[in-house]
């Protein structure tokens, strides 16, 4: 099993470029564009300059992680002094590794269960089977085994 699977929970595998900038358009839609002048010529390449640092700081965080940042922007759940101005790059990628961080611990704490889960399964197996005719049998040679072994030497 890939120990990086998700466990009934969301993969921390890292997004492209373009799965990016969707949850950005989103973040940009919501807010007023105080970094640009809408009637300048340059505003194209204002905004590709400061889609590409978002892009930058949310290299390798996973689409949900963003999308889950900026949803959470959006609806006012972060707390933070200007609620009007559009969240830095840093503060995206903060929060969106914050979300990973969260998921990570989730899912292994959930890993452990599995795993404490089955061995528990696995221990009472083996007392069943010990009831068993051959598990008997296999207890009697232990058994002879261990006498044999603390034996004293005459």
């Amino acid at each position: 099993m890939n120990s990086l699977a998700p466990i009934n929970g969301k993969s921390l595998v890292p997004l492209s470029v373009d799965e990016a900038r969707q949850p950005l358009a989103v973040l940009f839609a919501g807010y007023p564009e105080p970094w640009t002048d809408k009637s300048a010529v340059h505003a194209q390449k204002l905004i590709d300059a400061k889609v590409s640092a978002y892009l930058l700081a949310l290299q390798g965080l996973p689409a949900w992680a963003i999308e889950t940042a900026v949803k959470d922007f959006i609806q006012g759940r972060v707390d933070r002094k200007r609620r009007d101005k559009l969240p830095t790059a840093e503060e995206v990628a903060a929060l969106s590794r914050e979300h990973v961080t969260q998921e990570a611990a989730r899912q292994s704490t959930a890993r452990q269960r599995q795993d404490q889960i089955a061995e528990s399964q696995a221990f009472e197996a083996r007392k069943d089977r010990l009831k068993t005719p051959e598990g008997e049998a296999e207890k009697e040679r232990v058994m002879a085994l261990v006498r044999q072994a603390v034996k004293p030497i005459d």
